[in-house]
């Protein structure tokens, strides 16, 4: 189907075919008596691919809508189409630089809408309307701006400014009328600017827009509040074009009592099947620009707040572009892959992120990042991970294994050394002068250089080397043979020694203890002998051949006391000491 020419409408439009092709300069529009609908709330759910099925319409949101339906192509050249709620659906969807589709002006109109303007009366002007951002306060008014509403679930046209009344009789006449447009009321009031309307692109496979496609609020009259701006909807499998979309408030009226600037609308642009990349392949590569701008004051009343711009998610690596002050600026790139410096790591609407991992002298490589540790290259002559210069990096590595080593040694000086001071101090009897030690001197070199290293930590109680210490015969007996077996007297701290004087305070401390070994000789010999000590016994003991009970270490002990070589074989009566 070709369509070329005008087509005006009173109600509703609907247009459909399986190739649409609007010709150069054909026009679809509402009629002159056009009044605005104030569609609000209208499921997002609606606006799917059940447009391709014959017959759809929309008529129950607004009575001024314009349907355009291609259930294969629909191509727009050098055309313009007007409209309360504009849907067009199709699975491709082509607009040409030279078309326009516009809602400026067909939403909600003076004092209608979920974020109306309030009037204003006497020296104070009307409210700004507010949809995706609040309307501004008129002047003399702190309060009577039109609030901000939003969803992401449906769609809304832009609530309209509020009206002047020259008196607060006209308010209320207005207020408790049922006519807003009869001829009482409009004696008594100027009018405020309208909101803007709806549109949306339905492309099931995609959608190309390199057309203008506006929805603004309009300029309030004389002392009125300006209208918000409407909605903008793109619902894309590949979503591509250099188009510019408006959604901006409306000015608000001029002297004597300006009102208020109208609020920014809504635009949003998503992917039904939430896929952004397909054969490596964007989906989403629309470059254009985006404005929700709210509508300017003259001085004395407030200017709308910006609206909203809701882009689609992208995944990991890849962003959009950033958008501030509600303006996504020329090129509006979707879910573009990151680019070298930047990263995302997750589904988001938000830009890529600048990475901030690389150390000076280097560059980053990769595009695409998907964490914020991005990969980066240090510049030539420079090395490590930290891209330090030869010079720098013989700096850090010396100071800091210099300073590892240095906390370890301090640590050690500051803790292990007081307590290990103590431990020999009360060990080695360091500092202690006696009869044997004139000198400190003397037992330094005792402990540190005729002792063994594990004597001298405490590791071992005996020292490894014997001290040529034996029994004196002719105090253990008549029998020179009678000397014990040489593992009673290789202990270091052995009480079987000679009766010469310790050769230092060393030696003497060390005979005054008794190791484990000597402990069970020295019970034995009180018990059985009856005299501590080794070198005379007052008495004998009973005992057998079969030493029963008597283990050899015993006996061999008995048999040194007793001044025998050999065990007794026979009975003998002893006298043990008291």
């Amino acid at each position: 189907m070709e369509i070329s020419g005008s087509i005006s409408y009173d109600s509703n439009a609907y247009i459909s075919s399986d190739v649409i092709n609007l010709l150069p300069k054909s026009k679809i529009f509402p009629s002159v008596h056009f009044q605005p609908s104030c569609v609000q709330n209208a499921p997002v759910s609606t606006f799917s691919s059940l447009c391709l099925n014959s017959g759809t319409s929309y008529s129950d949101f607004s009575n001024s809508t314009v349907s355009i339906v291609g259930t294969t192509l629909l191509f727009f050249n050098s055309s313009t189409i007007a409209g309360s709620l504009v849907v067009i659906c199709s699975p491709t969807i082509f607009l040409d630089a030279n078309s326009n589709v516009s809602a400026s002006g067909m939403g909600c109109s003076s004092g209608f809408g979920y974020g109306a303007g309030q009037a204003g009366y006497g020296d104070v002007g009307g409210g700004g309307g507010g949809y995706g951002g609040a309307g501004g306060c008129g002047y003399g008014s702190g309060s009577n701006e039109g609030l901000g509403y939003a969803s992401t679930s449906s769609f809304s046209a832009g609530s309209g400014g509020g009206r002047y009344y020259a008196s607060i009789n006209s308010v209320v006449l207005v207020q408790n009328s049922t006519d807003m447009q009869n001829n009482q009321v409009t004696n008594t009031s100027t009018q405020s600017g309208a909101g803007g309307g709806v549109i949306v692109f339905v492309g099931v496979e995609s959608v190309i827009l390199n057309a203008y496609i506006s929805s603004n609020g309009i300029q309030g009259e004389t002392n009125c509040g300006g209208g918000a701006g409407g909605t903008i909807a793109v619902s894309a499998g590949s979503f591509s074009g250099t188009g510019r979309l408006e959604s901006m408030g409306g000015s608000g009226g001029y002297n004597p009592y300006p009102g208020g600037g109208g609020g920014g609308g809504i635009v949003t642009l998503f992917n039904p099947n939430g896929q952004y990349i397909s054969n490596s392949q964007q989906t989403f590569a629309y470059s254009g620009n985006i404005i929700t701008t709210g509508g300017s004051a003259f001085a004395g009343a407030g200017g709308g707040s910006t609206g909203d711009i809701f882009l689609p998610s992208c995944p990991p690596g890849y962003g959009n572009s950033p958008s501030s002050d509600g303006v996504c600026e020329e090129p509006c790139s979707m879910c573009s892959i990151c680019i070298i410096g930047t990263y995302s790591s997750s589904y988001s609407s938000n830009p890529c992120t600048n990475c901030n991992n690389a150390p000076s002298h280097s560059n980053y490589i990769s595009e695409g990042s998907t964490t914020a540790n991005c990969e980066f290259q240090c510049e030539d002559g420079y090395v490590t991970n930290h891209c330090y210069s030869q010079f720098d990096n013989f700096l850090y590595v010396q100071i800091t294994v210099g300073g590892f080593a240095g906390t370890i040694i301090g640590v050690f000086f500051l803790v292990f050394f007081p307590l290990l001071y103590y431990r020999l101090k009360y060990r080695h009897g360091w500092f202690e002068k006696s009869q044997f030690q004139k000198k400190k001197k003397d037992n330094f070199i005792d402990i540190f250089f005729k002792e063994n290293v594990a004597d001298f930590f405490g590791i071992q109680d005996e020292v490894a080397a014997q001290r040529n210490l034996s029994l004196d015969d002719n105090t253990i007996g008549n029998n020179a043979s009678n000397t014990l077996p040489t593992q009673y007297l290789n202990g270091g701290r052995s009480q079987l020694r000679n009766g010469m004087i310790p050769r230092n305070l060393v030696e003497l401390r060390k005979a005054c203890k008794l190791s484990d070994q000597d402990m069970a000789h020295h019970a034995c010999r009180i018990n059985m002998l009856g005299s501590n000590s080794p070198f005379r016994s007052r008495g004998c003991i009973l005992f057998s051949g079969d030493y029963y009970s008597m283990d050899k270490d015993m006996m061999c002990l008995l048999r040194w006391a007793v001044g025998t070589s050999s065990y007794p074989s026979t009975l003998l009566t002893s006298n043990f000491a008291a």
